[in-house]
C-alpha cells in the first residue's frame, strides 16, 4: 500500500507548483482574473463534443468532404484523449489547486478516488483542446497557429482557474497531441486502403 504523500514529502516540481500557486492565490481570487478564467470552461467535454458533432454535420450537410472528415477526426481524437485521461484520473490522485488554497490540503499518490477534488491530474480540459486543435490544424494547416494558440489559451487558463497545476496541463497537452496523432495515423491508413480498393475496381 502507497502511503499519501502530504505536502511536506512532495517533489522539488510539486513544491514549486504549490509555491506559485500560494503566490499568486491573491491574483487569482480576482473577480475580473476568474471571468476571463471561467473561458476555459469551454474545455469540458460537452461543450468539445457538441463543436466537434457541429463541423462534421456541417461538412455532411454542405457535402464538404474535408469538413465532414475534420469534424470526424475532432470527435476520435477527443474521445481517445479523454479516455486517457480518464486512465490517469483514475489512478493517480492529486489535489485540485482550488481545494489545496481553501483547505490547505495536498496530496499526490497512486489512487483511484472519484472525488473532484483529487483528480486534478492530468488535465482533461487541456487533452480534449489540444486534441481538437491539432485535428483541425491537420486537415487546415492554413488556421493551424489560429486552433492551436485557442486550444494552448485553453489549458493554460486551467492555471487561474484553479482547477490544474501546471504539470497537469502540461500532461493534458501530452495526451492531446498523443491522441490526435493516433487517429491521423488510423485515418491515413483508411484512406491509403480506400484508395487500394478504387484502384482495384
Amino acid at each position: 500500500m502507497v502511503k499519501p504523500r502530504g505536502k511536506d514529502a512532495a517533489t522539488t516540481i510539486e513544491q514549486a507548483e504549490l509555491a506559485l500557486i500560494e503566490r499568486a492565490a491573491p491574483w487569482l481570487r480576482k473577480p475580473a482574473v476568474q471571468a476571463l478564467a471561467a473561458i476555459g470552461k469551454i474545455g469540458d467535454q460537452p461543450p468539445l463534443l457538441a463543436l466537434s458533432g457541429a463541423v462534421m454535420a456541417a461538412g455532411l450537410l454542405r457535402r464538404d468532404v474535408k469538413l465532414a472528415r475534420t469534424g470526424a477526426r475532432m470527435t476520435l481524437a477527443h474521445v481517445l484523449a479523454t479516455a486517457a485521461k480518464t486512465v490517469g484520473k483514475n489512478n493517480l490522485d492529486r489535489t485540485r489547486p482550488r481545494e489545496h488554497l481553501e483547505h490547505g490540503n495536498y496530496r499526490m499518490e497512486r489512487g483511484r478516488s472519484h472525488d473532484p477534488a483529487l483528480r486534478s491530474f492530468p488535465s482533461g480540459h487541456t487533452a480534449g483542446a489540444v486534441a481538437l486543435g491539432r485535428a483541425v490544424a491537420r486537415e487546415y494547416p492554413n488556421h493551424a497557429v489560429a486552433a492551436q494558440a485557442a486550444a494552448g489559451a485553453i489549458g493554460v487558463l486551467q492555471v487561474p482557474r484553479r482547477a490544474h497545476f501546471p504539470t497537469d496541463v502540461l500532461a493534458g497537452a501530452v495526451i492531446g497531441l498523443a491522441a490526435e496523432a493516433l487517429v491521423a495515423g488510423a485515418v491515413t491508413l483508411a484512406w491509403r486502403a480506400k484508395d487500394a480498393v478504387d484502384a482495384r475496381r
